[in-house]
């Protein structure tokens, strides 16, 4: 195992310890005789999962996300993490920003930060102590009275893993952690999610924390799942691709499918401001990506349509040019994306060529309906009023 970009222990002269940061990669000691199988990687974390089912964790421990008790700083060195995990084979890790789940023999165990109860909704009674002062009906001076409240109050981390008594009953196959919510997979192919929601993260359509699994309603059975920070993900039977939470600048409370032939292309496209393809939303979610098309960053690519000093290519109709960029039109169109592969393995084109003239098939405004057909592949909207659409279908 190497990482980079970590925290290194280093021991001060007064013998204090602190932990700097290290750019180059560096191999982790302690794993060296260890098969891994896995890694997972939480904001100033990491584990590591073994071939025999045993898991070690190493970093930042200000919320007890290494799973034992030392100092605050944490540690640079690999320790295994045990207590109620002895003894068991661990198949899956995850790791949220500062807390971390597994799953052994279907069951869930979590540890570290539990602010947004994201490990788990146990609670546990707290004692508090009211002092109140009063002057007493006959006589001076006053009399102190001393009541006793309980309340019940949600862990805010859990030291030791802790198994998740919330979703017993059900086989657990599989969990991913967002930073602050976490997402359980089970035999049945069903979702149970919970912890912070203020992005719609859990699948609940509200924005408040939700204090108990719910069952998130993906149209399919999921084959799998898959989170990071405030963005959910889930792969149908169907080979679908949900996602839901923080999606392209839009809080998005209920899974909607994508046409990403892969769940990696959910995160790889989840903070860029072009896609690479249209999203499909069913009818029923129509509501929930309202205004899509401006989050995709349409508006920027607006105003670079028909700009001369970027244009790379003219597209020329009727005789006057139209100035686009050869990528987007590859990305958007895939007549354009064919044209251009055919010219570049075409040796009777050159490969300099900038300038595509438009045949005059049309017979009514060509050089209006074709602008606005292109200004579309940068904006998403269609800019042509109904007189000149009606005249060109005639």
């Amino acid at each position: 195992v190497y990482s980079w970009q970590f925290s290194k222990e280093r021991k001060s002269d007064d013998g204090s310890r602190t932990l700097v940061s290290a750019s180059k990669p560096t191999r982790v000691a302690g794993l060296s005789e260890k098969r891994i199988v896995d890694i997972a990687c939480g904001s100033y974390h990491s584990l590591a999962l073994t071939n025999d089912g045993k898991v070690y964790g190493w970093g930042e421990n200000n919320h007890r996300q290494l799973g034992y008790v030392v100092h605050n700083y944490g540690s640079a060195l690999p320790s295994l993490v045990k207590f109620e995990l002895e003894g068991k084979k661990i198949d899956h890790i995850a790791c949220g920003s500062m807390f971390n789940m597994v799953v052994t023999e279907g069951k869930l165990y979590g540890w570290g930060n539990n602010e947004n109860g994201q490990i788990s909704v146990d609670i546990t009674p707290v004692a508090t102590t009211d002092t109140t002062s009063r002057k007493p009906i006959f006589g001076g001076g006053t009399v102190e009275t001393f009541v006793t409240n309980v309340q019940l109050e949600s862990q805010r981390y859990y030291k030791y893993p802790h198994e998740i008594t919330v979703v017993s009953g059900k086989v657990i196959v599989k969990v991913a952690c967002g930073s602050r919510h976490t997402l359980a997979l089970t035999d049945e192919g069903k979702i149970y999610a919970w912890g912070k929601n203020d992005k719609g993260q859990v699948g609940v359509k509200n924005n408040l924390e939700i204090s108990a699994p719910v069952m998130v309603d993906v149209p399919e059975m999921v084959l799998d799942i898959a989170a990071y920070d405030n963005l959910s993900v889930a792969v149908g039977s169907n080979r679908t691709v949900f996602v839901w939470g923080d999606c392209f600048g839009q809080d998005i409370t209920a899974p909607f499918p994508t046409e990403f032939s892969r769940i990696q292309d959910a995160f790889a496209y989840s903070t860029m401001r072009v896609m690479h393809k249209p999203l499909t939303v069913s009818q029923n979610n129509v509501e929930e990506v309202l205004n899509v098309s401006e989050s995709l960053g349409f508006g920027v690519l607006g105003t670079a349509f028909d700009d001369p000093s970027t244009s790379d290519f003219i597209v020329q109709v009727e005789g006057q040019p139209i100035h686009v960029h050869k990528a987007i039109l590859k990305i958007r169109c895939q007549y354009f994306k064919n044209k251009f592969y055919h010219d570049s393995t075409n040796q009777s084109v050159s490969d300099s060529s900038s300038v595509y003239t438009v045949s005059d098939k049309f017979s009514y405004n060509s050089y209006i309906v074709y602008k606005a057909f292109l200004k579309y592949l940068y904006t998403g909207t269609v800019e042509l009023s109904s007189e000149k659409v009606l005249g060109e279908y005639e």
